[in-house]
């Protein structure tokens, strides 16, 4: 487990454990954080930060069911129930690619059970910094 307590600005310093996490197989990572925690931000700067080339702007999927940007995939369930994700395949897709699901919290024991390996991050508002802790490591 990895905590770090970071400004907006110092954000950038998530990226390396990120990094080492998809290198060691971990490809679906679920952020967890009040609302306005920062979840989106970290994603948008992280797919910022690996297609530098990427000119779409990079948004929040939480009324759509998923924004994809090459390789990599954001999903937002806080307006949409879990099931209607499993319907369409999610399990499946799961299988390639990197991706980062807001409010995942009901897919935690599905991934266990199903035997995907996946990462936590939990994001805490400690005044104008966040306290990112970063489990699976």
């Amino acid at each position: 487990m990895l905590e770090l307590i970071l400004g907006e600005n110092e954000i950038f310093k998530l990226f390396e454990p990120i990094d080492s996490l998809i290198n060691s197989g971990i490809n679906i990572f679920i952020l967890k954080g009040d609302l306005a925690s920062g979840k989106t931000t970290l994603i948008r700067s992280y797919i910022s930060y690996c297609l530098p080339q990427n000119k779409q702007t990079i948004t929040s999927p939480t009324f759509s069911l998923l924004q994809s940007y090459e390789v990599f995939h954001h999903y937002d369930f806080y307006h949409h129930d879990i099931e209607k994700f499993l319907e369409l395949g999610l399990l499946e897709n799961l299988q390639s690619d990197i991706h980062f699901i807001e409010w995942g919290e009901k897919l935690e024991g599905i991934l266990k059970n199903s035997g995907y390996n996946y990462a936590v991050i939990s994001i805490a508002s400690i005044d104008d910094k966040r306290k990112y802790t970063i489990s699976g490591l």
